[in-house]
């Protein structure tokens, strides 16, 4: 829900994205039920906030606000933005011994705020059929290093996920994973599914930990350049018992690709074309 606060253009969806959280599992009865209409703009890193990952977890120390741990007077920034709420105070319980916090999933926190600090990416609401998507936006295109990621669980399979990622060869060799797939979480999550030929991003992992990867978005190598109003798209399976549209074009006709839980298995049909539309109206997968 931070985002709401960070892209002011999300504020006036705001009830339809908690509608959606609530019904795929992500914000409990209490959370729905007491609402949030503050208004006011949220924190938002900047470049040299995320650096690199100290400094990324140093600006995280010093805008989250736990509602167990912290006063109310920390609630807001000096400049009366509002920090990042964490409803279960589990998840920042102590302090490490540089006097840092110590955050759970510290990976998946440091995600967004990567995510958030890049001024060139927006992420905007395309209704409850779709969800969120990430765009390009800005005068110019880009093609430069992408600092969006996200954890994946190896053990854990998650119901409500709908980006699922496959596991390395190695790992499913050594039975390291419960599925050849797994869960996806984090802001790379918020990518939409589309076929392999309209893809213009992939799937790049590396070991954090034994029963889990952190995995980033790189460009595809046949990505020269995008420009500002492009959607990110990637390639990965529909989620068991769905079937979902591409919102990739050709030319000026929609791509009529079916995407199936198995991305190899993706279906070219005839019907359903249609014209270019505003990436609002685009009816895809989540």
């Amino acid at each position: 829900m931070h985002c709401v606060l960070v892209y002011d253009h999300l504020k006036v969806f705001r009830q339809e994205i908690r509608a959606m959280l609530y019904v795929r599992g992500m914000m409990d009865k209490k959370q729905y039920v007491q609402g949030d209409d503050d208004s006011r703009r949220g924190v938002r890193p900047g470049i040299e906030d995320t650096k690199d990952a100290e400094a990324a977890r140093a600006w995280l120390d010093e805008n989250i606000y736990t509602l167990g741990n912290d006063s109310e007077r920390r609630k807001l920034t000096t400049e009366g933005q509002l920090r990042i709420c964490i409803s279960d105070d589990a998840m920042a319980s102590r302090r490490a011994q540089d006097g840092l916090r110590v955050l759970h999933d510290l990976e998946q926190f440091t995600a967004w705020a990567y995510l958030w600090a890049t001024d060139w990416l927006e992420l905007r609401w395309l209704g409850m059929e779709v969800g969120f998507g990430i765009f390009i936006i800005g005068e110019h295109p880009h093609s430069g290093p992408l600092h969006i990621g996200a954890v994946a669980d190896y053990e854990f399979e998650d119901p409500h996920t709908v980006v699922r990622v496959q596991a390395t060869k190695s790992d499913r060799a050594a039975g390291d994973c419960t599925n050849d797939y797994v869960a996806v979480y984090g802001p790379m999550a918020l990518v939409n599914a589309a076929c392999k030929t309209h893809s213009n991003v992939g799937f790049k992992d590396a070991d954090i930990r034994l029963s889990g990867k952190q995995v980033w978005l790189e460009w595809m190598l046949r990505t020269k350049s995008v420009c500002a109003g492009t959607q990110l798209l990637a390639a990965y399976p529909a989620t068991a018992g769905h079937q979902w549209l591409c919102p990739g074009f050709a030319g000026s006709q929609q791509c009529c690709t079916i995407i199936c839980s198995d991305v190899n298995k993706c279906v070219t049909t005839k019907t359903n074309k249609r014209k270019r539309t505003d990436s609002s109206e685009l009816v895809a997968q989540q």
